[in-house]
């Protein structure tokens, strides 16, 4: 089971427990918090300093549309509605629905063809991926899955 966060995609092994052979549709598990060091814990009132952050990735609308998004006969209403790159990321931004549906997660495929999970960031309606591919999947659903497909045009590089 794929399970995808804001912050993480979690890539989960299941397996029934106990004796009975019953259906259970549940799945829970425990995220542990990291624990602070002794020498951080405070004991009196606290000061909050701000952390430096990263800025916002530069996501350019106008970026070459290097990429071609396929889907089915069923377009799923997450579908692209474009992918570019910088040259070192990639940027692939979804419908403004995106907010109130299932998100998909996006498999990079190998030189050999074969999915493998890839991190990725969310900015808005957009995926912000730290690299740069050559045929990419979303997919959501097990056995008969939805699945876009999307391709790099041409040999760019």
């Amino acid at each position: 089971m794929v399970v995808t966060t804001n912050r993480r995609v979690y890539l989960l092994a299941l397996k029934a427990s106990g004796e009975s052979e019953a259906f259970n549709a549940a799945v829970s598990w425990t995220h542990p918090l990291p624990q602070a060091p002794k020498s951080q814990v405070a004991v009196g009132p606290a000061e909050i300093t701000p952390k430096p952050t990263a800025p916002a990735p530069i996501l350019s609308a106008h970026g070459p549309e290097a990429y071609r998004i396929r889907t089915g006969w069923r377009k799923p209403e997450w579908t692209p509605v474009s992918v570019h790159d910088d040259g070192r990321q990639t940027f692939i931004t979804f419908p403004e629905t995106l907010a109130t549906t299932e998100a998909p997660p996006l498999f990079v495929m190998n030189e050999r063809g074969e999915a493998q999970l890839t991190n990725w960031r969310k900015h808005g309606n957009s995926y912000v991926v730290d690299r740069l591919f050559q045929k990419a999947e979303l997919r959501i659903g097990g056995e008969r899955p939805q699945i876009v497909k999307i391709e790099r045009r041409g040999d760019q590089s």
